[in-house]
């Protein structure tokens, strides 16, 4: 089993196309019983509402913390702490969306060797930097 751990923080939007993205809705040749997602939020003013985490799928968890230190540190290694996977993938930032292939490719990758390590690359869409705007034009 794969353990996905995801941290989030002060962004629940982004958190929420983050988490419909590794869903097994929208992820190919996978099941909700080869991963789970483990969600560790750092209590914001701004954390997942009700109805998102009511939503998650069986395979995907939900921790909120209180942190004090502005690390995602102590998130991790919490996520860590209760992963049930053999191997576990981390997305610190939490406003990241996956490509529908990308659970399937990285267990696969993990059968290869038994000490595969998976890096998966970030791209930004468009000519600009995403961060430099606060919304999107259509």
């Amino acid at each position: 089993m794969l353990s996905i751990v995801v941290v989030v923080h002060n962004m629940p939007e982004q958190a929420s196309k983050t988490l419909h993205s590794l869903s097994s809705h929208y992820q190919r040749d996978v099941s909700e019983d080869e991963y789970e997602v483990i969600v560790v939020e750092n209590r914001s003013t701004n954390n997942l509402d009700t109805a998102t985490l009511r939503a998650l799928p069986a395979n995907f968890s939900y921790h909120l913390r209180v942190e004090s230190e502005p690390t995602p540190v102590h998130a991790v290694n919490f996520g860590g702490s209760v992963a049930n996977g053999s191997h576990i993938c981390v997305m610190v930032d939490g406003a990241r969306m996956v490509t529908p292939g990308l659970v399937s490719g990285v267990i696969k990758a993990h059968k290869l060797a038994r000490d595969t390590v998976v890096s998966v690359p970030g791209y930004h869409l468009g000519s600009q930097l995403q961060q430099k705007f606060s919304s999107f034009e259509q």
